[in-house]
C-alpha cells in the first residue's frame, strides 16, 4: 500500500486557518473515484488539535483539506488532502525524473498540483532529442575514422576522443543552464547542441565524401 510515514505537510496560505502544519502518524494516497477527489488520507492526525470540529478549506472554494465534520466518511481522527500529486511524484522528489518514463513526466507537467521546475522540462526534450544527438556524433567522429588523411590510428582515436568529451560537455552546459532559467526556455537547451554541432558534422561528411 502507498504510505507515507509520519507526514510533515506545510500548508500554504489559505489552508493555515487552523495552523501552519498538518502533522499525522500516517498518509495513505488514493486515486480519484466516482464519488471521491485524489489525494492523500491522513490517519491520527496530530496537528492542527480538534480538526474533526473544523469545517473544511478553504472556505470560499473548491475544498481541498477536508474534515470529518463535512464528509462522513472521515473517522474523527482523519482528515484529506486533495491533490493531484500522485505518490510517485510525491515521494521521488528531484529523482522522478530520472526513472520515470516521458509519458509519466508530460503527465506530471499537466497537473496544476505538480510543479516539476525548469529541469524536468529540459529532460523532456533532452529525451526527444538524445537520438539525434547520438546521429550527430556519429557524423563527427566518423569522417575522422575513415579518413584517408587520417593514417596515425592513435591520432585519430585521440581525437575522437576529444570530440566526444567537448560534444557531451557542451550537452550537458547546456542542460544545466537551461534547468537554472540562464537559457530562454528549456527547449532551447535540450535543442541548442544540435543547432551548433550539426553544421559542423555535415560540413566533415562534406569533407569525407570528397
Amino acid at each position: 500500500e502507498k504510505r507515507i510515514h509520519r507526514p510533515d505537510f506545510q500548508l500554504p496560505a489559505g489552508l493555515d486557518r487552523y495552523g501552519p502544519r498538518l502533522i499525522a502518524e500516517n498518509a495513505y494516497y488514493r486515486p480519484p473515484q466516482l464519488d471521491r477527489p485524489g489525494g492523500y488520507l491522513l490517519e491520527q492526525v496530530e496537528q492542527p488539535t480538534r480538526l474533526e470540529t473544523e469545517g473544511s478549506l478553504p472556505s470560499d472554494g473548491p475544498p481541498v483539506l477536508l474534515t470529518p465534520r463535512d464528509y462522513g466518511w472521515l473517522k474523527p481522527d482523519e482528515c484529506f488532502v486533495v491533490s493531484d500529486v500522485n505518490f510517485e511524484q510525491l515521494t521521488s522528489g528531484r529523482a522522478f525524473s530520472d526513472f520515470a518514463s516521458t509519458a509519466q513526466m508530460i503527465s506530471g507537467l499537466s497537473s496544476q498540483s505538480f510543479d516539476g521546475g525548469a529541469d524536468l522540462r529540459v529532460e523532456i526534450h533532452s529525451r526527444v532529442v538524445h537520438p539525434l544527438l547520438d546521429v550527430t556524433l556519429l557524423f563527427l567522429g566518423l569522417p575522422l575514422v575513415v579518413s584517408r588523411q587520417s593514417r596515425n590510428v592513435f591520432a585519430a582515436i585521440g581525437l575522437c576522443g576529444t570530440i566526444v568529451t567537448v560534444f557531451m560537455l557542451v550537452v550537458m552546459a547546456c542542460q544545466q543552464l537551461g534547468a537554472a532559467h540562464y537559457l530562454p526556455s528549456p527547449a532551447l537547451a535540450a535543442w541548442l547542441p544540435l543547432m551548433l554541432f550539426v553544421p559542423v558534422a555535415v560540413w566533415m561528411a562534406e569533407s569525407m565524401r570528397e
